[in-house]
């Protein structure tokens, strides 16, 4: 997992709204409003750590639920994530947001593609200093989260000796002389020639870049070098010949292109504003009694789990149970898929269990105690009974899936009173999900 570095996003906030949003200033202070941001291509997901600061910064109370985890590949079309709280707050912060999420987005997913390119090879691929002003440590974590490899990230952390530094130090050996008497960080010589890349052998230093070598030229300066430096190729490479290069036996490949030559992912936030009718809704349906429960699901070799509460039994002969899902979801594909489900029931006083596998993305399921049903469906230890079943019937229901299941298994696990869903809040985040107005 690669780290966050730590954010500072006030200077973007004040390059856009400088002395103040003034169209926003147009809608009620208390007025609240939720959002989604969709993306319109094929990406890496990058920089939801700085997505999430834009809002944060400009109202604590805004939620963020990421549908998705950073670093994941998703298709076009995907439904990224969804927001929720001070209308203002929303509206003044969607550009910005919007312009750092597409930005390092569209560095990660440039970055996994040229790591792609070389899989299998033992060989990496660095980033350079050739960033976009104001972003340099942020596309240096984005391409990371892509996959290569950040080289220093200024001229702070790390000596690179070219031909001008070379020209006046007198020669190769007395530049990386002076270098080493100057500061204790990593030496690297750029040359331009076999001869040069003699030069550089003899002074040692502890990185020699390969400037435009021809592959034949690659070949000969790994023979040559033997091991002695590390080797890094540089300039005019791209997806199309980097595998060639990598397999020259060269330790490092730099692309300036991970950083200077994205194309910003095409996103799209659509913010709806609430009306005080359909907020009041929100609490009218939770007077309808239901349960909450954990579904488990599995396909066979994947598992996963998530927090239900429109769970129902539709019959007696044959025993028949009814639940409702996403089709967005990845559950709902491993249920397709699988066909089977178990339905944990929880207690009073599971809250943060039930809000924990309300959220989608990560590895949910990892430090819970499980067993597996008949059917082969994950039973969650800490319920307080189980129904084991096998799906019978997939029927539409607006944004969400009918799941007729018949039961195979039903167990008491440990006493407790079941948890209503009335008691679990804006737990699920359902408030977002209402339509703007009724019919």
């Amino acid at each position: 997992m690669v780290t966050v570095p730590a954010i500072d996003i006030k200077a973007f906030l004040e390059e856009d709204i400088g002395s103040g949003d003034i169209t926003a200033g147009l809608i009620a202070e208390s007025k609240q409003a939720k959002a989604e941001v969709i993306t319109r291509e094929s990406m890496v997901v990058c920089g939801q750590a700085w997505f999430d600061a834009v809002f944060k910064t400009l109202s604590p109370d805004v939620t963020v639920n990421w549908l998705v985890s950073e670093g994941e590949e998703v298709s076009a079309n995907t439904l990224l994530c969804e927001l929720a709280g001070s209308a203002r707050a929303l509206l003044t912060g969607e550009r910005t947001a919007l312009n750092l999420l597409q930005t390092l987005s569209a560095t990660a997913t440039v970055a996994r593609q040229y790591a792609n390119a070389i899989a299998g090879i033992d060989c990496k691929i660095l980033d350079t200093r050739k960033t976009i002003p104001g972003l340099r440590v942020a596309q240096k974590y984005a391409v990371a989260c892509g996959g290569c490899v950040n080289h220093r990230i200024g001229l702070y952390d790390g000596v690179l000796i070219k031909e001008n530094h070379i020209m006046a130090a007198g020669s190769i050996a007395e530049a990386v002389k002076a270098a080493r008497q100057q500061s204790s960080v990593p030496v690297e010589v750029e040359v331009e020639s076999i001869e040069e890349l003699q030069q550089a052998l003899l002074a040692k230093p502890d990185r020699i870049m390969l400037d435009n070598f021809s592959l034949e030229a690659l070949q000969q300066a790994v023979a040559l070098n033997n091991g002695r430096a590390e080797l890094e190729a540089s300039g005019d490479i791209t997806l199309d010949n980097i595998r060639a290069v990598a397999e020259t036996g060269v330790n490092f490949i730099s692309i300036g292109a991970l950083t200077k030559h994205v194309k910003a992912i095409d996103l799209s936030m659509r913010i709806n504003l609430e009306d005080e009718k359909m907020k009041q809704l929100n609490e009218l349906l939770k007077q309808i009694t239901h349960g909450v429960y954990v579904i488990g699901v599995s396909d066979g070799e994947n598992k996963n789990a998530f927090t239900a509460s429109w769970v129902m039994q539709v019959s007696f002969d044959p025993l028949l149970l009814a639940f409702s899902v996403n089709p967005q979801h990845h559950s709902y594909q491993l249920l397709r898929t699988g066909g089977v489900c178990a339905i944990s029931v929880l207690k009073q006083g599971q809250t943060e269990l039930a809000e924990h596998f309300a959220h989608s993305g990560g590895e949910k399921m990892a430090g819970y105690e499980w067993r597996f049903g008949k059917t082969g469906a994950p039973i969650l230890e800490d319920s307080s009974a189980y129904f084991d079943c096998e799906v019978r019937h997939y029927l539409d229901a607006g944004d969400h899936k009918i799941v007729v299941c018949k039961l195979v298994d039903a167990e008491y696990l440990q006493a407790g009173q079941p948890m209503l869903y009335s008691e679990t809040g804006d737990m699920d985040g359902s408030s977002q999900f209402l339509p703007k107005k009724l019919a």
